[in-house]
């Protein structure tokens, strides 16, 4: 489907499963780099492909695609681009997140369509990078999350991210901590379960 960048999985046996299929292990590392970055937004899926096709450079146009799993619709973005990532698929998953994968050849480019979509309809999002050499042989390590708010400054309210550059680890974190303690966890005398909000 070439100049179409915004395809919508509809079918749902595809729907991704955040619960079953958490970043670590990698989710289908066998398909690197569809995977290696997602974005999620939280809204309508039909509104995040009209937002990207919208602010699509070429020719744009939205296509249902009726895949029976998750590997069968990131196939569907290949080949991956060396430069502008040309293609886009949105999935609906079985939470309130959706997730949005392109096909860039070095991994996915979420913070560029994600915080289009944030500002676009004023909704919260979110970057997951994991990146394991050990499936992603010409990749250094890393593992980042980043949480986009419409008010925030760049529209980034938290950047936590972990990377090794090839000699050494980096940590860098950006924003305002966004870090609960349960209560009632901490009134027992246990240790208090971290939560990101």
């Amino acid at each position: 489907m070439p100049g179409c960048p915004a395809l919508i999985a509809n079918d749902p046996s595809a729907l991704v499963d955040l619960h079953r299929n958490r970043m670590t292990p990698p989710l289908l590392p066998q398909l690197d780099p569809l995977t290696r970055e997602v974005g999620f937004a939280k809204a309508a899926p039909a509104e995040i492909a009209k937002v990207i096709a919208d602010w699509w450079q070429g020719s744009a146009e939205i296509a249902g695609v009726h895949a029976t799993t998750l590997e069968e619709a990131l196939n569907l973005l290949l080949p991956l681009e060396q430069a502008a990532h040309s293609r886009f698929l949105v999935v609906p998953t079985t939470s309130e997140w959706v997730a949005v994968f392109d096909n860039g050849s070095h991994g996915g480019d979420p913070f560029t369509f994600i915080t289009r979509v944030v500002e676009s309809l004023g909704v919260s999002g979110l970057r997951v990078a994991l990146v394991d050499p050990s499936w992603a042989p010409n990749a250094y390590a890393a593992r980042i999350i980043e949480i986009y708010e419409p008010d925030s400054l760049l529209f980034t309210r938290r950047s936590v991210a972990v990377a090794h550059d090839g000699s050494a680890w980096d940590f860098h974190t950006y924003g305002r901590t966004v870090i609960r303690r349960e209560s009632s966890l901490v009134r027992r005398g246990s240790n208090a379960r971290q939560v990101l909000g």
